[in-house]
């Protein structure tokens, strides 16, 4: 890393706090995320694990957000808005920040990197999906780079992968790393636990010489499986014999140090200069959930759904799906780990994940496995019994004092809340249909869509809270039959349902 700041830097840093920031150092002063994007936010936080990182500074995304608003009026497509991004003169003050910035690194040469705001995070790296400009060796190849990584986050490739990943179509904005370009004698990615057995001790390391392109690219080079955290070599699978045995044991104590840092496994991009690593890029694995086993089914909502989902009603869906099942699940005191995904989209059709409902609602000691089924309106339950990793009820247990005064209050408060609900939201919707949007500008249409998603959303919340109800009050009879009542009473409580008018429920 580079040496402290100077005065002059220091005053650039205070300048910096203003909220239109557009150029910062590359240290080990953290950023926020919404203005250096997750790839540098990964290299602060290796430097401050005390591992060597490239000196650099960061063109945040602020930068991006005004280059785009000031082309955006004056193109009509999407093909326009990247020429103009590629062909754009940058502020002034920018050039001027990239300027000093670039003499206080040296003369270059330099490597440009996109930083967006999704990039490398646990849900979603964006590996190979934006620019990287190498080489660089002038500040007028700089800008033109910059302007080639922000040109580049509106490929068609890149929002395919976004569209894939259900984020949203437009970058939210992207941060541009510019740092000191590193010619290594051999480079490489690090997976600091197999990504295929997450749960072993095992780093995968591949490794070629020169450039780290070809590893990156899926070419020729190294394959070393080795044990963590004392590096001992169990295989390999070698092209040309890259690193010693004490290359590999450093390695293995960097995967330690960084899974510290990060408190997960990891993708390490590295570059090795004689006897020293220099790391490029750190983001979490990705890929671990998807390794292990889960049922999906759309027994239930594949009857309201029947057919493929529009991307606009998965948009919808994904959106809502997630905070209100949290609250659902929230009212009747259970946790739902952050990175569950409980509703899916499987070539066009909606799915919901059995395994993960399974694990959440086994915090309940009451509710089986075959009650949650039975409610759901589908089988599985056999396919579920032995993937699913039943929970602790501690915490659930520990929140009964404050959970059940709540549930009970919803219990009782529903009946009543329920139809004043159905009828405001009708109302609503019949007058929002009933403008005329045709005259409004584009900040007003903005606003009036705004307001529509937010009761769409508070509908979608109102419905899985009388869901989250009814599971309840089941279990509950249910559970009650088979403690109190006679062997013959048990598994009878579907009869005292039926008298229940449930058009959704029709179809099963």
């Amino acid at each position: 890393m580079r040496p402290p700041e100077s005065p002059a830097s220091t005053r650039r840093h205070s300048e910096a706090e203003r909220t239109d920031r557009w150029v910062v150092r590359l240290g080990a002063e953290p950023w926020p995320a919404h203005e250096v994007g997750g790839k540098a936010n990964g290299l602060v936080t290796l430097a401050r694990a005390g591992m060597r990182v490239p000196a650099g500074f960061v063109i945040t995304a602020p930068a991006f957000k005004q280059a785009v608003e000031q082309l955006v009026a004056d193109v009509t497509t999407l093909a326009g808005l990247r020429a103009a991004l590629a062909s754009a003169e940058l502020p002034v003050a920018l050039v001027d920040e990239v300027s000093a910035e670039l003499a206080n690194l040296g003369s270059g040469p330099w490597a440009v990197r996109s930083s967006a705001l999704e990039e490398d995070g646990a849900d979603q790296s964006f590996a190979g999906q934006h620019r990287t400009v190498l080489n660089v060796a002038s500040r007028a190849g700089v800008l033109d780079a910059i302007r080639e990584v922000w040109a580049g986050t509106l490929e068609e490739r890149a929002l395919r992968y976004r569209t894939r990943l259900a984020v949203d179509a437009v970058p939210a904005g992207i941060a541009v790393v510019v740092q000191e370009m590193v010619q290594p004698d051999s480079a490489g990615v690090t997976f600091t636990r197999d990504p295929t057995a997450p749960r072993s001790d095992e780093a995968v390391v591949c490794a070629a010489r020169g450039l780290g392109t070809r590893v990156v690219g899926g070419g020729a080079c190294d394959t070393y499986y080795i044990e963590r955290p004392s590096g001992y070599l169990r295989r390999s699978d070698l092209n040309e014999n890259v690193l010693s045995p004490e290359a590999l044991g450093e390695m293995a104590r960097a995967c330690e140090r960084a899974e510290r840092a990060f408190g997960g496994p990891l993708d390490l991009e590295w570059a090795r200069v004689g006897s020293e690593y220099t790391f490029l890029q750190a983001r979490p694995i990705t890929g671990d959930a998807a390794q292990q086993a889960s049922v999906w089914t759309n027994s239930n909502v594949g009857e309201a759904l029947p057919g493929v989902a529009t991307p606009l009603t998965w948009s919808v869906i994904r959106r809502f799906s997630r905070r209100g099942f949290e609250r659902a699940f929230g009212t009747l005191g259970l946790d739902v780990p952050a990175d569950y995904e409980l509703v899916g989209s499987f070539a066009g059709r909606v799915y919901l994940n059995l395994t993960q409902f399974a694990e959440i609602t086994s915090q309940i000691p009451i509710l089986s496995p075959d009650t949650l089924f039975e409610m759901a309106g589908g089988g599985g339950v056999e396919l579920v019994r032995h993937v699913y990793d039943k929970r602790d009820p501690g915490g659930f247990l520990m929140r009964l004092p404050a959970t059940i005064p709540r549930i009970v209050a919803s219990q009782l408060a529903m009946p009543a809340v329920a139809p004043l609900w159905n009828t405001l939201f009708e109302t609503w919707t019949q007058s929002f249909f009933a403008r005329d949007l045709e005259p409004l500008n584009h900040e007003a249409l903005g606003d009036e869509l705004d307001r529509l998603d937010r009761m769409f959303d508070l509908n979608g919340e109102f419905m899985l809270a009388c869901a989250s109800n009814f599971l309840m009050s089941y279990a509950v009879v249910r559970e009650a039959l088979r403690a109190l009542g006679r062997v013959e009473v048990h598994g009878r409580e579907q009869e005292m349902l039926r008298g229940l008018h449930v058009p959704s429920a029709e179809a099963g």
